[in-house]
This record gives structure tokens, C-alpha cells and sequence, in this order.
């Protein structure tokens, strides 16, 4: 983008109403228990997106095959950004929960909660097996929590499991903001952080699918891990925003075993 590109002001009216028009909608699509809940979470996650003035740069598609999906986490934004683009269910953490509204959208999106202690490790590796079903993609965020986005958190290997177990070719995502705003993570409230995206001006998303990673080329879960993070590190989304990073070849991938 130009330095003297210039952006109209947002219109706040317009995006409240829009918002406040999405979400009971959306409840009540699925209280309705329609069959195709994650078709309707594609169309909500666009239309939830062009209400903010959201503009996504899209480079590359999701796979045609299920895949598991792993992206770095910056933003309560970011899953919007990948349910936008087609059959995608969400692996997310029990801290989502302590939101009223937020952990609200995310159980009506039919996420699976993990608290990622390693004594429910496997029993959330089950449920997650349970839930994943045939020509659908399976996204995780293996830092477990949302980052400040100066770099990528230590990737936890243990949801990698899935991917050895089933076969599942993993897809790594590298997400980039063009703007702080956007960014949502320590101590942070729902509330005034989607106020400030509301008032927000010219906010735009990379989306990046780098190359595919695949179970029978790795011994364990833990190699494959830390490929990904290191695909992820090095993508040129990531590379050509954030300085410094971190040693990627010394990631902490192993943080849950």
C-alpha cells in the first residue's frame, strides 16, 4: 500500500447496527440446528468481516482434502479469517469461555475447548477425533493463546496427533495484520477491543498457505511441529513485518506432551 493512500472515515452507525443485526441472527440460525452449521459459519464469518472494513489479501487456497490447519494467533479475528473461506471447524481454548459474548459465539460455532493440561490432553485429542468429520478442514492455534504479533509463541505439539494418527496433511497459515489494532491478547477485554476495531479505519489481513506438510514424511508429532513452526516463521507474510524473531531452529514445540 502508497503512504499517501487515504481512507474514509468509517461510519460507526452503519457497523454497530450491522453487528447487532449479525449476532442474534446468527444464534438463531443455529439454535435452529441446520445441518450445514459450518456453511453458515462461512457466510456469517464474510459477512461479519465486510461490515467491520475488513479487507483480506487472500494469497494461495485451502486444500482440497481435510487438512489440519495451523496458523499463528494474533487476534479473536484471525478464525473469521480462515471460516471465510470454506468448511473449517475451530480447536479453541477454555479461556474463550470467560467472555460472556465471545465464548457465546464460539459454542454456537461449534469450536471444541481444550484447557491444554497435559492430563486432558487425551481426552481432548478424542473429542477433537469425534468431532472432525470427512471433507472438512480441522484448525488449530498451537501456540495456545493469542501473541502481540512481534513474534510467534512456543508451538505445543500434542493437537499434532490428529494429524498423525489420521493421516491428515498439515497446512500451515501465516496470518499478518497491517495494524496493532487488531491485535488481541493478554489481559484484553471483548468489549473495548471490538469497539476500537469498530471505529478503526483501513484494517486489512494476509492470509498465507504455505506449502503442505505431511505425517508419513515425519517420525512424530514433534517433528512435524516444529516444521510448521518454522514454515510459518520464515513465510514472507511474517518475515516482512515482524523483526526480530526467534531462533525457529530452537522453538519450544514440545511445551505439551
Amino acid at each position: 500500500m502508497h503512504a499517501n493512500t487515504i481512507w474514509p472515515q468509517p461510519n460507526r452507525i452503519p457497523r454497530w447496527a450491522g453487528i447487532t443485526t449479525l449476532i442474534p441472527s446468527y444464534f438463531a440460525a443455529m439454535a435452529l440446528g441446520f445441518p450445514w452449521r459450518l456453511n453458515v459459519n462461512r457466510l456469517y464469518a464474510r459477512a461479519l468481516l465486510k461490515t467491520l472494513g475488513i479487507r483480506c489479501h487472500i494469497h494461495g487456497n485451502l486444500p482440497k482434502t481435510s487438512s489440519l490447519l495451523v496458523s499463528n494467533h494474533v487476534s479473536w479475528l484471525d478464525p473469521f479469517l480462515c471460516a471465510q473461506l470454506g468448511k473449517v471447524s475451530f480447536v479453541t481454548s477454555t479461556d474463550t469461555l470467560r467472555d460472556p459474548l465471545l465464548g457465546s459465539i464460539t459454542r454456537c460455532a461449534g469450536c471444541q475447548f481444550v484447557s491444554r493440561k497435559a492430563l486432558d490432553v487425551q481426552q481432548e485429542l478424542e473429542a477433537m477425533k469425534r468431532s472432525h468429520s470427512a471433507g472438512t478442514h480441522l484448525a488449530i492455534y498451537p501456540e495456545g493463546t493469542s501473541g502481540n504479533g512481534l513474534n510467534l509463541l512456543p508451538f505445543r505439539s500434542s493437537f499434532f496427533e490428529v494429524a498423525m494418527q489420521r493421516n491428515m496433511p498439515v497446512q500451515p497459515i501465516a496470518l499478518r495484520w497491517n495494524k496493532e489494532v487488531a491485535h488481541y491478547y493478554g489481559d484484553m477485554s471483548f468489549g473495548p477491543h471490538l469497539a476500537q476495531i469498530v471505529a478503526s479505519q483501513g484494517l486489512e489481513a494476509t492470509i498465507e498457505f504455505l506449502p503442505l506438510l505431511y505425517p508419513q514424511d515425519f517420525a512424530d508429532r514433534k517433528g512435524i511441529c516444529a516444521a510448521s513452526a518454522k514454515s510459518i516463521a520464515n513465510s514472507n507474510t511474517i518475515k516482512t513485518r515482524f523483526e526480530p524473531y526467534p531462533n525457529i531452529d530452537t522453538l519450544d514445540c514440545f511445551h505439551a506432551t
